[in-house]
């Protein structure tokens, strides 16, 4: 599952042609059954994150460890109080999303751009 913003896929990042084709590879993921991408459209006035990208993985034999990104560099935090904000942050992020199929619908309209 992944939310990502309605920004991200509009600036066009290595040039028009590589944009078209990562936009591909998330219209052709999305039709998997474990794969779930969440939009938050642009026209969203309320976004609960707009600072730094952000992770929460499961690592076997550790649990759950949240990986924060800075412009500099990325750490690793495992603490129980972080993880839990992380959680409902998430929570929240998906709540300003479009569901799946529309997220879907608004990849494609913009792919439709890139051509």
């Amino acid at each position: 599952m992944v939310v990502l913003d309605e920004s991200a896929l509009i600036r066009p990042i290595g040039g028009r042609a590589v944009m078209g084709q990562q936009l591909d590879h998330l219209l052709e993921i999305s039709q998997l059954p474990n794969v779930r991408i969440y939009v938050v459209p642009m026209s969203t006035e309320f976004h609960p994150e707009l600072m730094a990208g952000f992770q929460v993985i499961t690592v076997p034999d550790r649990g759950q460890v949240l990986y924060l990104e800075t412009r500099i560099s990325g750490m690793l935090v495992d603490t129980t109080d972080e993880l839990h904000h992380y959680a409902r942050l998430f929570g929240e992020l998906r709540g300003a999303a479009l569901p799946p199929d529309a997220s879907r619908k608004l990849i494609e309209k913009i792919r439709g751009e890139f051509l």
